[in-house]
């Protein structure tokens, strides 16, 4: 009997950390602005979790395929992931992030460096809110013009750190705002 309730502590020991203990998230991917996607690809202890590409449609529906080609549809406005993409963004403690814009208009360098300038100031009020969140966190940008063709893509790689409590309790209270817009809106 005594065997049983050490084995059925440390489990529960075992379970209580892993659910408390932060862990490592890689983001990988990249937005493309003018083609209206994106593609992206999240790892965590090097197994991949999620990987596929975004987009937006015609009917203003956000789509997101799998690396299997499978379709799932949804409308922007009426989805719970803003509400749980905000509610987690609040937890997620930045450890790196590496971010790359690639943008021009073509024959046009006036209106490509307005779009530079643009680009590395956002880049700076986002890291320095970030930096504000975590001040040992690690940022680099770059920013390369293009001139030749009008592009303007930006490319992300970072590492992130979330424990599944704050998964789970963002997921919940997004969840809860959700069902209390939804039954307002009816």
């Amino acid at each position: 009997m005594k065997i049983v309730i050490i084995v059925s502590f440390f489990c529960l020991a075992i379970l209580f950390v892993l659910f408390f203990l932060p862990f490592k998230i890689k983001i990988k991917g990249y937005l493309d602005f003018l083609n209206n996607n994106m593609h992206y690809k999240l790892k965590i202890f090097n197994f991949k979790i999620i990987c596929g590409k975004a987009y937006i449609n015609k009917k203003a529906k956000l789509c997101f395929e799998n690396e299997n080609g499978k379709l799932q549809t949804g409308n922007i406005a009426g989805d719970l992931f803003p509400f749980f993409a905000g509610k987690l963004f609040m937890f997620l403690d930045v450890v790196n992030l590496n971010v790359k814009f690639d943008g021009g208009i073509k024959d046009n360098p006036f209106f490509s460096a307005l779009l530079s300038g643009f680009a590395i100031s956002s880049l700076a009020s986002m890291f320095s809110f970030l930096k504000a969140k975590n001040s040992s966190a690690i940022f680099y940008k770059c920013v390369n013009l293009d001139f030749s063709e009008t592009k303007i893509i930006l490319w992300f790689n970072g590492l992130v750190v979330v424990s599944l409590f704050d998964i789970l309790r963002s997921y919940l209270s997004a969840r809860i705002k959700f069902i209390k817009i939804s039954q307002n809106n009816n």
